[in-house]
């Protein structure tokens, strides 16, 4: 805002006043524009930080409820390959079944692996712009309760899938006709381990959907 001089010389307290009224009043209104208009800013700002959020968490959740939907199947799978190890110590003659569930088709136990890639870039670009410190304190905390549960699942997620790759690879470079004991044991302790992982990536999985209904809005 730029004030200007008087066009003539002030030559009395009370011409002094009125000008010092004018511009009084004049920075006044710049600066109420000012504020007007930041505050439209902020809550243009606010609406497309929450209709971005509100749009990945209901992706996020679309595509974790799936994931819960094929977690029983993937259970079953890991549950008979450990109960296919244990008939081939006793019974060579079910090796080829063994050596199927590591195979490269559809049977095999990592092929009848899935994984959900849960998406936070919404997250991100709220905590850049500022958007969260200008939303309620209650409305940051749902997002952030769903952000935070969906970090620990991506965490728990990482270390099923480890498990089971690691079952995996020792099972399909293993020749089941000649394994020793001791050779199914270590494939079946990882498949163990994955099975055990698997069922704390349910349970979180579970947690994190009701995170994200939390953080959605009331239908």
């Amino acid at each position: 805002m730029e004030v200007h001089a008087p066009n003539k010389p002030i030559l009395s307290w009370k011409e002094a006043v009125v000008h010092l009224c004018i511009v009084t009043v004049g920075i006044l209104i710049a600066l109420s524009l000012d504020g007007i208009l930041e505050s439209v800013r902020h809550r243009a700002l606010v609406r497309e930080a929450r209709a971005t959020l509100t749009a990945e968490v209901q992706s996020n959740r679309t595509e974790l409820e799936h994931l819960i939907g094929e977690l029983g199947v993937m259970q079953q799978h890991l549950e008979h390959g450990i109960t296919v190890l244990d008939a081939v110590s006793a019974d060579r003659q079910r090796a080829g079944e063994a050596a199927a569930l590591f195979g490269s088709d559809t049977s095999s136990v990592i092929y009848s692996y899935d994984l959900v890639e849960l998406n936070s870039a919404s997250r991100t670009t709220a905590e850049m712009t500022g958007a969260f410190g200008l939303m309620s304190y209650a409305e940051v905390q749902k997002f952030t309760a769903a952000y935070h549960r969906q970090e620990l699942y991506d965490r728990v997620q990482d270390q099923a899938f480890n498990s089971a790759m690691a079952a995996f690879s020792l099972g399909h470079a293993l020749n089941f006709q000649r394994a020793s004991v001791a050779e199914l044991e270590d494939v079946k302790s990882h498949l163990r381990l994955a099975l055990g992982s698997l069922i704390i990536e349910r349970d979180v999985a579970a947690a994190l959907s009701k995170a994200y209904a939390k953080a959605l809005p009331p239908k």
